[in-house]
């Protein structure tokens, strides 16, 4: 590597430092957690092929020999490979990690880190670490519970704009067995976590630290989101302990392409540089160092024990263990330290969602400590965690009522009120999270994030023209958010005002042309102005940028759907994709049905709905497309039991009754159609009215009294009339 071009590690630090607290996220990979105690991938390949070597080579053989004739042996996939081979279910891989993971502790870097965010400064983190020691510094040393996600199902729900720091874990966590270690899961990132990866991109920039760069999954989607300039506005700096040692390939890519925004810096170590960075930024020392008797003494004990010589040469490193190992020489309070350890304990095992550890040692901190408005949150927060493990609804509302607890005992604790907005937001009770976010309000009238919460909140609400005032507030003071005018964009078609609508939409498209989300929105005003040329540009826009993005390919199958049907093959090319996306979609499989339908294709319909049925056996809406396919092959008598089914699970459509109609004109049984009829009239009395014109009409207007099947086309379409331009499934 040039080392001409390879900054010096005081002028990232001075640049992070001068750079306003949420300008940049932090990447770490796994160098950052060697001094930790967390082995790194090129040890544990040394031990796998000493172990693939005992298993497998002859009596004879030599180990170095025998090595260098493996495909796997000194290749860029030998990690996955090795690791797949010799344990190959993901339960063997994650027994494998768990010992390795678990003596881990977290170092002097994550110390400094931890302080670091806790005032505010990289407030999201992304890891391919296996481990907990960001959120374990976070909860051991400073007392900090950040959102942590390590799944994918998860990640979709984290808000960008809450100020909680973020841990997101991109190939999991080793307490779960869906860990990505092999050459196939590291391929790409799961969906959901591409796209927020990919959403938060464009938010800020990023720092590199102890991360070589050799993951497809993860370089792939930093060569797409290089690619695209409204991402890492303010640039990515790679950190190399070694700026003399060779690039991995991918990296050395992506440094090639953009040489003015992935710039790579000297980086002394993990430990080092956040050691800088906390000293740069003027913070004092944390409580940990200062007040080490509060700050629980057993995590010192360790911390000091497992300082390596190399720390040492460190000077601020040495100053403050020197500082601390002074102090730890006086006496301790046993009973003020036993308590202080309780609720340390407790707030370590709520982020590790071990919430029985966390009841048992919060509930004995609470004994002595009755109106401590912390505790009190935290036994909430354990209460709620332990009603998701175990799906006990109950427990959610005696979670609810300790967080209340906790604002009665400190009004102006803040951490119980957001807990109470995210639990009466989620139960959609508007007024009481609207009533709560109101009093955070006044505690920090400042806060953007929390004025953006509000406008949601009573947007969801239904109280559209506080929302609107609220975001057009927010705007006053940020005239070039693009998010800010999209919100604004889509209160305003609320509100009725569609033209306006789209010229908010549109001033976000010319701040932020590269966001999905928003052309998107865009597409969808289009559509709803009979603007159908423009609506279908911005649909393909958006899958352009965000090809992976399965909803925005069902969204504009929709549109070609409902809109021109006899495009359908243009629905059929996004549906294709997203079923090879996500296979095991019932939804996707639904829509290729009723895609294929329109196509005069009931074969190829028939399978994808049988699939869909199998996939989600209970959904009423696919039962009553799967009656329509039966009907377009004139079926009649497959499609009554699915109807049927239909209507057990939702009583109330309107959709299945009136698919049933069909079935009993078809098959001639003219009381249960009356019977039918009826019930619609109830339902809806103009659906009602129409069907019945059909029937009184020659050959009942496409019903299906005659002979035969409607068309194909046409049955389609008609689904679309009976469940509203949401598709007959959806």
């Amino acid at each position: 590597m040039d080392n001409d071009r390879v900054l010096p590690q005081d002028q990232v630090v001075r640049i992070v430092g001068d750079a306003d607290p949420r300008e940049f996220s932090l990447f770490l990979g796994a160098g950052a957690s060697r001094s930790s105690g967390v082995a790194l991938a090129g040890e544990m390949i040394g031990e796998w092929r000493r172990l693939a070597f005992r298993e497998r080579a002859g009596p004879q053989e030599v180990f170095e020999h025998w090595c260098g004739r493996q495909p796997w042996f000194d290749q860029p996939c030998e990690y996955s490979d090795l690791f797949e081979m010799l344990f190959p279910n993901e339960r063997a891989r994650q027994k494998y990690m768990e010992p390795k993971i678990e003596a881990a502790f977290p170092g002097w870097g994550y110390l400094y880190l931890a302080d670091i965010m806790s005032q505010g400064r990289f407030n999201l983190v992304f890891t391919t670490n296996f481990d907990d020691l960001v959120n374990e510094a976070l909860t051991r040393f400073i007392g900090y519970n950040a959102v942590v996600c390590a799944a994918d199902s998860e990640v979709a729900a984290i808000n960008v704009a809450t100020a909680r720091a973020k841990i997101i874990k991109l190939h999991g966590d080793y307490l779960f067995k869906s860990l990505k270690n092999t050459r196939e899961e590291l391929a790409r990132l799961t969906a959901n976590m591409g796209r927020k990866f990919a959403e938060f991109a464009r938010q800020c920039g990023m720092v590199v630290i102890g991360y070589a760069g050799a993951d497809e999954s993860i370089m792939s989607q930093l060569a797409t989101l290089l690619a695209d300039h409204e991402t890492f506005p303010t640039g990515v700096y790679w950190g190399l302990h070694d700026p003399a040692a060779p690039l991995a390939a991918p990296l050395a890519a992506l440094v090639a392409a953009h040489p003015k925004r992935l710039l790579l810096f000297r980086c002394e170590g993990f430990d080092a540089f956040m050691a800088r960075l906390h000293e740069d930024l003027g913070l004092p020392a944390p409580l940990t160092i200062d007040q080490p008797l509060t700050a629980a003494r057993a995590s010192i004990d360790r911390l000091l024990a497992q300082t390596t010589a190399q720390q040492r040469e460190n000077a601020t490193i040495r100053a403050h263990a020197e500082r601390v190992a002074q102090q730890l020489g006086g006496s301790i309070a046993q009973v003020s330290e036993a308590a202080s350890l309780d609720l340390l304990d407790a707030q370590i095992a709520l982020g590790k969602r071990d919430h029985a550890g966390a009841l048992t040692r919060i509930t004995r901190y609470a004994a002595s400590h009755p109106g401590d408005a912390q505790a009190l949150t935290i036994w909430g927060s354990a209460l709620m965690i332990q009603s998701e493990d175990e799906g006990q609804r109950d427990l959610t509302e005696a979670a609810a009522a300790k967080w209340r607890e906790a604002v009665r005992s400190d009004p102006k604790w803040t951490a119980a009120r957001y807990n109470l907005v995210s639990y009466h937001a989620l139960r959609q009770e508007y007024r009481e999270a609207i009533s709560e976010a109101q009093a955070l309000l006044e505690l920090a009238p400042r806060d953007a994030n929390l004025r953006l919460n509000l406008a949601q909140l009573y947007a969801g609400a239904g109280r559209t023209r506080k929302a609107l005032q609220g975001i057009e507030q927010l705007l006053t003071d940020d005239t070039e958010n693009a998010v800010l005018h999209a919100w604004r964009g889509s209160l305003l078609e609320q509100r009725g005002r569609p033209v306006e609508a789209l010229h908010a939409i549109e001033r976000a498209l010319q701040i932020a042309p590269a966001n999905a989300w928003i052309r998107l929105q865009a597409a969808q005003s289009y559509a709803r102005l009979a603007r159908p040329l423009e609506a279908a540009a911005e649909f393909n826009q958006a899958i352009q940028l965000d090809p992976r993005n399965v909803g925005f390919r069902i969204m504009a199958a929709m549109f070609f759907l409902g809109t021109y049907p006899c495009q359908a093959h243009q629905a059929l090319i996004h549906l294709v994709e997203a079923a090879r996306l996500e296979p095991e979609s019932a939804e996707v499989r639904g829509w290729l049905a009723t895609a294929y339908l329109a196509m005069d294709k009931p074969a190829e319909a028939q399978h994808e709905i049988e699939t869909a049925i199998q996939l989600d056996p209970t959904e009423s809406r696919l039962l009553a497309t799967a009656a329509q396919v039966y009907l377009a092959s004139n079926q009649p008598q497959r499609a009554e039991p699915c109807l049927q089914r239909a209507i057990t699970a939702n009583p109330n459509a309107v959709g299945p009754y009136a698919l049933l109609v069909q079935v009993y004109a078809r098959l001639q049984r003219w009381d249960q159609l009356n019977a039918v009829l009826q019930r619609i009239a109830q339902l809806d009395p103009v659906t009602a009215a129409q069907l019945q014109q059909q029937l009184a009409t020659p050959f009942g207007g496409g019903l299906g009294v005659a002979p035969g099947a409607a068309p194909p086309a046409a049955a389609a379409h008609k689904l679309f009339d009976w469940f509203g331009n949401d598709g007959g499934h959806h």
